[in-house]
């Protein structure tokens, strides 16, 4: 994978055999961790190129959900969300959401009712209702604002369905009630100078562990959380 930027997100596939991983020049490629074969799924939209797609995330159906922010801004409010289904031949890509200053982080809630998308550009978290089987979404409204400098990056969730948020600037991971949005824990990173926290993810022998990248200082961090991560893709 050549390229003069990077991978920026990955995520398991629904059959947990191949990773999908988003790159900001190449699109989305499915890697075969075994074979190392690797294929472009998407790099395109109407026959243009993206922005540079961020983050990613896949529902139970297999349908993948991603953000395309690079390049935009709150004075250039064009980023975008966008929905892939099918697969071959028949793979289609769909724009969800429109008009946002640098979409970033993605996640689905576990009734796969809301998607929640973190705004770095403007310091908070969108949240809409996904309809027609997530084939589009309505009603897209604020479900917090951030008091801190920066903005929403990568994002997690437990079970219980609350956000994890890294926000870069701050060096701190927010916890978020998804249905009031409000704060019920801050971590933050053990170091002053850390506050590029950029992604979240969970692991460890019981799920329980939450992985921290700060791209400042290059570092990776752990901490133990109450609740068990949330499977991605979800298990039917």
């Amino acid at each position: 994978m050549g390229g003069k930027v990077g991978p920026k997100s990955m995520v398991w596939d629904r059959n947990r055999k191949k990773l999908l991983i988003l790159h900001r020049d190449y699109g989305i490629i499915a890697l075969d961790p075994k074979t190392k074969e690797s294929i472009v799924l998407i790099d395109t939209y109407k026959e243009n190129r993206f922005n540079g797609p961020d983050d990613l995330i896949e529902d139970s159906e297999g349908n993948i959900y991603f953000s395309d922010p690079w390049g935009t801004s709150v004075s250039n409010p064009t980023g975008g969300v966008y929905r892939v289904i099918g697969s071959g031949l028949s793979r289609k890509t769909v724009k969800i959401l429109d008009n946002l200053a640098f979409p970033d982080g993605i996640l689905i809630s576990p009734d796969e009712s809301y998607i929640y998308v973190g705004e770095l550009g403007t310091n908070r978290i969108i949240r809409a209702f996904l309809i027609d089987g997530g084939r589009d979404t309505l009603f897209p409204h604020v479900l917090l604002y951030f008091d801190s400098a920066g903005g929403p990056d990568g994002m997690a969730m437990d079970v219980k369905g609350n956000l994890y948020v890294a926000h870069w600037g701050s060096g701190t991971v927010y916890v978020v009630e998804p249905q009031k949005g409000q704060i019920i824990e801050k971590i933050v990173i053990p170091d002053p100078e850390g506050l590029n926290t950029t992604n979240v993810a969970f692991g460890g022998s019981d799920n329980k562990t939450l992985f921290i990248t700060e791209s400042a200082k290059r570092t990776i961090w752990k901490v133990k959380v109450s609740n068990l991560g949330m499977v991605i893709p979800p298990e039917k």
